[in-house]
């Protein structure tokens, strides 16, 4: 049943994103990586790629994030993105040890995923491809 869950939001995510923008050609994924880069110098080192995701750890603050915490984060009125079917899939997609919650490790393991070329930082180029090839579904950079 979970299964067939994400299938579905994976399409609603897929049929929704089609074409989507903020019109200038970037994407959630450019703009999310523009927040996180503190020092504007094109690369999230590790922490301020942690920050992107512990952002989300709310109540309690435990360094581990659960999905309604996520959701809400990411449903937040001030959030780049606004969809709880997205926010879902993103969940679903960065909790790599599929626990239900998304840790420190998850987020470091993210981290060396994105770092394609292992410099121990992640240019904005290797996030934008990272970012679509895990997110496709709910938009490109």
């Amino acid at each position: 049943m979970l299964k067939i869950a994400v299938a579905v939001l994976l399409l609603v995510s897929i049929v929704k994103s089609d074409g989507d923008g903020d019109g200038d050609g970037h994407g959630h994924g450019r703009d999310l990586f523009d927040k996180y880069d503190g020092n504007n110098d094109d690369r999230l080192s590790d922490t301020e790629f942690r920050k992107l995701f512990m952002n989300f750890d709310s109540w309690p603050e435990d360094q581990q994030i659960s999905e309604h915490e996520f959701i809400a984060g990411w449903s937040d009125p001030h959030s780049e993105f606004s969809e709880a079917s997205s926010a879902a899939l993103f969940f679903f997609r960065t909790d790599l040890d599929h626990n239900g919650l998304v840790s420190i490790q998850d987020v470091d393991k993210l981290f060396n995923m994105f770092d394609e070329n292992g410099n121990h930082d992640v240019s904005k180029a290797e996030f934008c491809d990272a970012f679509t090839a895990m997110f496709y579904a709910l938009n490109h950079c």
